[in-house]
């Protein structure tokens, strides 16, 4: 645990000096245990978000899918305004320059913010009462996961991986079990959505919350017997240092905002070119290669914090050798899910969903491959984010959302389906090739500064190829 104190986080004791971390941290999980349990978490997580589509497959048609899917394409990256990536911020923030409490205080402000935005979206773009309730329910799921995520950063930077693991497991199960029963017993996709996101918001207040105001007591050596859930929802405020928060994390927020909207760009020209009913089989289809991200976003989280550790102390060596063994695992594991789409592809479309959507395994074969790139470029970006690399990713991902707007609107009105799928292929690969480029400037910048100083890892510098 961090056993200093955060002045600010009080409130007023600013100029208490931090105490010095100690050279140990005993409750600290290892990196396997903390990937053992990342890996549970998201596996869980994904799979139950993935329940939920295959559910709709099964009991609606096709078009109440696209449905579902066209909400999510609009409110996720809505939601993420009010994300702000502030997760990366504090985790990379040695220095404690970010009080915790001011950045949850921060975080109430944008995910209100969040939600005028997309109630203002549905009435510009002209949805009808349900869809725009619907986008506006699962907008504010959204948000309370981003408000959740304010906690996993507390606990990411202590790496105690098996707390977020804890929360995804209780909110995805619970919150697929309220959809699943709303949406049997009454066929309506709104109340469905409702239902998840009330079992989302409980999770946040009963456990986040909870077990959040723990480790700020550890963290300020304050230790009340029963910390209370309110006791984690008490923000604090100091506009100047929460404006410089805005500043600092812009570039993330921008860049999270583009990702999103990258990946849903082909459902945006599916249903404006060919329709709603293609947008459900699409959506449906790719949520396959997104079981390829479960390890692979397991994996990253347990070792961001090891890598932005390991590039910060100017271990060079040691942040290219564990930034190598997870772009094989990455790109492994992608690998292994492209062959099973080709062995077994249109078996396992046609018992996860309905024979009609087997009928498109070609697309599955197409999107698997999309997969495998997107494995070996999700290792790259965790690379730049772990350097603190904010800034050169907004121009990055411009150009990759430039790229696949413009291919999915030249392919997809020749070639349908496929055509989403090829275009969202050659941004990846754009993407890939971008991201190594810069993993490497970055790795080979910070030897050229470690060279003209004093410091102890600088023989691992010497190790980055020049």
């Amino acid at each position: 645990m961090d056993n200093h104190v955060q002045a600010a986080e009080q409130g007023s004791a600013e100029n208490v000096r931090p105490l010095a971390l100690p050279t140990t941290r005993p409750l600290d999980l290892s990196l396997t245990r903390n990937f053992v349990w990342t890996l549970g978490g998201n596996v869980i997580y994904t799979g139950c978000q993935w329940a939920v589509v295959v559910l709709l497959a099964k009991l609606s048609s096709v078009e109440i899918v696209g449905e579902y899917a066209l909400a999510v394409a609009v409110a996720v990256p809505l939601a993420f305004l009010g994300d702000f990536r502030l997760r990366i911020l504090f985790v990379t923030d040695t220095a404690d320059k970010y009080p915790f409490r001011e950045m949850l205080g921060l975080r109430f402000i944008l995910s209100c913010l969040s939600l005028v935005v997309i109630m203002a979206t549905c009435g510009i773009v002209g949805y009808g009462r349900s869809t725009a309730l619907i986008t506006l329910m699962l907008g504010s799921a959204y948000i309370v996961d981003s408000i959740s995520d304010t906690y996993y950063g507390r606990f990411q930077r202590n790496e105690r991986m098996d707390r977020i693991a804890t929360s995804l497991i209780l909110r995805s199960v619970l919150s697929a079990i309220a959809f699943t029963v709303a949406l049997y017993f009454t066929h309506k996709l709104l109340l469905g959505v409702c239902s998840l996101t009330f079992a989302r918001g409980s999770i946040l207040f009963l456990y986040d919350a909870r077990v959040g105001a723990q480790h700020l007591n550890v963290a300020t050596r304050s230790s009340p017997l029963r910390p209370t859930c309110i006791d984690g929802f008490r923000p604090s405020w100091n506009v100047r240092r929460q404006l410089q928060m805005l500043w600092v994390a812009f570039p993330l927020a921008i860049v999270s905002v583009l990702i999103s909207i990258n990946g849903y760009v082909p459902r945006y020209l599916l249903e404006l070119f060919v329709g709603r009913r293609e947008v459900g089989i699409y959506s449906a289809i790719n949520y396959i290669p997104s079981g390829c991200f479960l390890v692979v976003n397991a994996l990253g989280y347990a070792v961001f914090a090891r890598l932005s550790k390991l590039f910060a102390s100017g271990d060079l060596g040691g942040f290219k050798f564990l930034l190598a063994k997870i772009a094989a695992v990455y790109g492994a594991i992608g690998a292994g899910g492209s062959l099973l789409s080709f062995v077994a592809g249109r078996q396992v479309l046609t018992f996860i969903y309905r024979p009609e959507y087997a009928q498109r395994v070609d697309l599955l074969r197409w999107l698997m491959m999309v997969g495998v790139v997107n494995c070996l470029t999700t290792a790259m970006q965790s690379g730049l984010t772990a350097a603190s690399r904010f800034r050169v990713q907004v121009p990055l991902f411009a150009g990759v959302t430039a790229i696949s707007l413009l291919g999915s609107a030249i392919l997809i009105p020749r070639m349908g389906l496929v055509g989403a799928a090829l275009a969202a292929l050659i941004s990846s690969v754009v993407q890939l090739c971008a991201s190594s480029a810069l993993v490497f400037s970055t790795m080979v910048k910070r030897a050229r500064e470690l060279r003209n100083t004093d410091y102890p890892q600088f023989k691992p510098v010497l190790e980055v190829p020049q």
